[in-house]
């Protein structure tokens, strides 16, 4: 599997995406809109559902179980600022399944967490879900590095990805991005730089050839 991750924020993209023959061979990252616009039918087998649960442990572990039954994703993401007790649930609810969970952590649209602080926070984060059972962390690129070099065996997927000659002004909601340079991310995310793109599939490859060739 590709270490391209496209995120999708429309219906109708998601079903031109996920049927065609020009799509690369990775994975797409889904939320809630998919869900609430899926049938009984509907499975999101090999893709990233990315709804960032955050409730009391006992709904976390309804949830989990119910949208990991149904729709059977690849993977499922948790807010790991949730806490220990909220990881636990998700990660016992998630157990046999085909789903890895994945914990976020600061959000690149954060823009209070800086330098320090967001690497501080991401450790005590990445510690919290390694030590649950969880054993991929989404953060930003400025965190990759610290948190390889302190924590091996984790698994990190970096979002707010844009490659040279993307379109800038569509950055909105990112308070950093970042070209995909390192090897050592899982997964790296990209949204609109394809998807808005006026040759989304042109676009899409290009990203897949620059980052399976890390």
């Amino acid at each position: 599997m590709s270490k391209l991750v496209i995120s999708i924020d429309d219906n109708i993209i998601f079903k031109l995406f996920q049927q065609s023959s020009l799509m690369p061979p990775c994975m797409l990252k889904i939320g809630w809109l998919q869900v609430l616009a899926a049938t009984a039918a509907t499975t999101f087998a090999g893709h990233m559902l990315d709804v960032k649960l955050f409730d009391t442990p006992d709904k976390v572990y309804k949830i989990v179980s119910d949208l990991t039954h149904h729709f059977e994703p690849a993977f499922l993401s948790v807010h790991a600022a949730g806490g220990r007790e909220m990881l636990n649930a998700a990660y016992a609810a998630a157990a046999g399944t085909n789903t890895e969970l994945f914990a976020v952590g600061v959000m690149t649209t954060d823009h209070a967490a800086r330098g320090i602080e967001e690497l501080s926070r991401n450790v005590e984060l990445a510690t919290m879900a390694l030590e649950t059972g969880i054993n991929y962390l989404s953060c930003s690129m400025d965190s990759v590095h610290f948190l390889k070099t302190m924590f091996p065996a984790l698994k990190l997927i970096v979002p707010g990805i844009r490659m040279g000659n993307s379109d800038l002004r569509m950055v909105k909601d990112h308070a950093r991005v970042h070209e995909p340079t390192d090897r050592r991310v899982d997964y790296y995310v990209v949204g609109r730089p394809i998807t808005q793109s006026a040759a989304p599939f042109v676009e899409a490859k290009r990203y897949f050839d620059v980052i399976d060739a890390l």
